[in-house]
């Protein structure tokens, strides 16, 4: 989902987590670094906010390995 922003333009999820990559590398505060974009502080905490809680939301892929069970041939019934 792309969000408007002044200018006309479109952000992408791709492009703000690209941006949010590069305002956490500049050592600023979001604040200044969102004027030196030209865009408002609050657009990059809403992507912030919205990215860090897809991350949350998105299962972790649980590993499966194939088992099988088979009877000991040793044991009798009552054993065990």
């Amino acid at each position: 989902m792309a969000k408007r922003v002044s200018g006309g333009g479109l952000w992408t999820a791709e492009y703000a987590q690209r941006l949010l990559e590069r305002w956490e590398q500049s050592g600023q505060s979001l604040p200044v670094y969102a004027r030196s974009l030209g865009v408002r502080a609050q657009r990059l905490y809403w992507w912030r906010h919205r990215l860090t809680a897809t991350a949350r939301a998105t299962p972790a892929r649980a590993l499966l390995v194939p088992v099988s069970v088979r009877s000991d041939p040793w044991m009798t019934a009552g054993e065990g």
